[in-house]
C-alpha cells in the first residue's frame, strides 16, 4: 500500500448501511486549487472512479465543487437504473463540505 492510499474496509451512509469497501489514492494536490482522487471500489462490485475537488476564488469567498467520473461496466449501469447512486452519498458529500467549511472559517486569516 502505498501512502497516498487508504483502504476503506467499510463505507457506510448515514442510515449505518453498508454500501461497500474499496481504497481512495490520492493522485495529485494544486494547493488552493485542486486534488483529484482516485476511488476503487471492491464490493459490491468492481468500479474505478475519478473524484475531483475544484477551489475557485470569488468575490465573497470560494466556491467547492466536485464531479466525479469513472465505469463502473455493464452492471454499474444495470443497478444506476434501479437506485440513484447519488442520492445514496449525497448527505455523506453533504457533510464532508460542511466540515470542510467550517475547519476553514475556524482557521484565522494568513495573508
Amino acid at each position: 500500500m502505498t501512502p497516498n492510499r487508504r483502504e476503506l474496509t467499510c463505507c457506510r451512509t448515514a442510515s449505518t448501511q453498508s454500501v461497500g469497501a474499496g481504497s481512495l489514492e490520492l493522485l495529485k494536490v494544486e494547493t488552493n486549487k485542486s486534488a483529484e482522487i482516485r476511488l476503487h471500489m471492491t464490493r459490491p462490485m468492481t468500479a474505478d472512479n475519478l473524484i475531483v475537488y475544484t477551489l475557485t476564488p470569488e468575490a465573497e469567498g470560494t466556491r467547492f465543487t466536485w464531479s466525479m467520473s469513472g465505469d463502473g461496466g455493464f452492471l454499474g449501469k444495470l443497478v444506476s437504473v434501479f437506485i440513484d447512486c447519488e442520492k445514496m452519498v449525497a448527505g455523506q458529500f453533504e457533510q464532508g463540505i460542511s466540515n470542510l467549511k467550517n475547519l476553514v472559517e475556524s482557521k484565522p486569516n494568513n495573508s
